[in-house]
């Protein structure tokens, strides 16, 4: 029952969707498009740079380096690079803008939601900011599959410092 009233309001939601060609796969979380740059609503990926953010989260993460972070970020970054592809027209949904003005984005592609794909095949988690009790659960269900079944980066068994 839960899982047709989601397919509904994403239909519904696909319906007024955006339009745009790939300019650029930024990181696993954020997108460019020609009209916006997106970040992508619902997960948070690993840092794929040295950044103050990739510093933060790798203090919370007791057994790893920042370059063990930064690697896992690029391998997060690698895969959205397989899910969707520059220079190519997708759907996307903007929902709003966050701090730095980036349009908050459900990204549509031919294989599924890119939010959702990012989470179920282990490269991204859960990010709770924006995320509505509506889809909460299925993006926990998501998360929890992928860390069951050892997918992408949670075949690193020290990986659940990582989330919110």
């Amino acid at each position: 029952m839960l899982k047709a009233f989601i397919l509904i309001i994403i239909t519904l939601l696909s319906l007024h969707a955006d339009v745009g060609v790939l300019k650029k796969v930024v990181d696993g979380d954020t997108l460019h498009f020609t009209n916006d740059k997106c970040r992508i609503l619902y997960i948070d990926t690993p840092e794929s740079y040295r950044n103050k953010k990739a510093k933060r989260d790798t203090k919370q993460c007791k057994n790893f380096t920042l370059d063990t972070m930064v690697k896992m970020g690029k391998q997060s970054t690698d895969h959205a690079k397989e899910l969707v592809t520059v220079g190519k027209h997708y759907k996307y949904d903007v929902i709003g803008h966050d701090y730095y003005k980036r349009a908050l984005c459900i990204v549509y592609t031919p294989k599924g939601i890119f939010n959702e794909l990012m989470v179920k095949d282990g490269y991204a988690v859960t990010f709770d900011k924006y995320l509505p009790k509506t889809v909460r659960r299925r993006y926990h269900l998501l998360e929890q599959e992928a860390k069951k079944n050892n997918r992408g980066l949670w075949k690193n068994p020290n990986i659940d410092c990582l989330g919110n």
